[in-house]
């Protein structure tokens, strides 16, 4: 499509029609403050062809700009492989560049990214909270619970690569899905024993040691519970999923639309909802 093709469309238009609900929700759910990564869906061209990798328009330097969430990047790690992979378009290609805008930041929700939380109904949670601490503190037991014994449950094989053996235990869980994230010395991990672990444990040392110097949200800790204003929350949402994608492509005059995102958010409660949020927030305050 030309831009003059695109101006006053929605981005919702050019979706596959089976994404369009998954999209939807993806929309809602990131402006709700929840982070969706890793999100794909389809775009469908002018003439008809369904586009799921968006390399090849990468590569003919048609992107202006992405962001990415990936970290530590190759500002902050000189030579990570996976950092530069993010772009797919080279110098080479085209004058493109990676450029750290945040500072680091341990957000409201990390604690929640933990994957880990205790059923409120709970007949044993005291136990529960033991086991979690276990986890946290104990890395020999960690390792047993989320990879087994190597030898039994695991090897390695010639390159130094970490196998799971077939039929046999495996958990899953990574570190940082359990409370602390990455150990300063390496010892939550079955990392391979190459290049490839080394520099996966060099990574990850960027990781810990901004840990220990990141800002800390002052929300951390703070859950807000969307039940007084949950009417309104509902009619914003349907304004932002109407409005916001169109914004984000830039096919629609900002001039024009953001006004009118301002006042349709108004109409539907926007400033109930924050006030509910502040009252929650300045009581959750004062309570600590």
């Amino acid at each position: 499509y030309r831009a003059d093709e695109l101006t006053g469309t929605l981005i919702t238009d050019y979706i596959h029609p089976e994404d369009l609900a998954i999209s939807r929700a993806s929309i809602v759910r990131v402006m709700n403050g929840q982070a969706h990564v890793d999100f794909r869906n389809r775009y469908v061209r002018k003439d008809g062809a369904t586009i799921k990798d968006t390399s090849p328009d990468r590569k003919a330097c048609k992107f202006i700009a992405e962001p990415s969430t990936g970290w530590p990047d190759s500002i902050d790690f000189q030579g990570n492989a996976d950092a530069e992979k993010m772009s797919m378009t080279t110098h080479e290609l085209a004058p493109a560049v990676l450029v750290s805008t945040t500072r680091t930041l341990l957000p409201s929700n990390a604690g929640a990214n933990a994957a880990v939380a205790i059923n409120a109904e709970s007949k044993n949670i005291e136990k529960s909270l033991q086991l979690m601490e276990l986890l946290n503190t104990n890395d020999e037991l960690f390792m047993l619970i989320t990879n087994g014994e190597e030898g039994v449950d695991f090897n390695y094989d010639e390159t130094g690569k970490k196998i799971d053996v077939a039929g046999k235990f495996h958990f899953g869980y990574n570190e940082w899905q359990v409370g602390q994230s990455y150990s300063p010395t390496f010892s939550r991990a079955a990392y391979d024993h190459n290049e490839s672990g080394k520099l996966q444990q060099d990574a990850q040392s960027v990781v810990f040691a901004a840990e220990t110097t990141a800002d800390v949200s002052p929300l951390s800790g703070f859950v807000f519970d969307p039940a007084p204003v949950k009417t309104e929350i509902a009619n914003c949402s349907a304004v932002i999923t109407e409005l916001i994608p169109a914004l984000s492509a830039g096919s629609v005059d900002p001039a024009v639309v953001v006004p009118e995102l301002r006042e349709r958010l108004n109409t539907a409660g926007v400033a109930e909802i924050i006030a509910q949020k502040q009252a929650q927030y300045d009581a959750w305050r004062a309570a600590k």
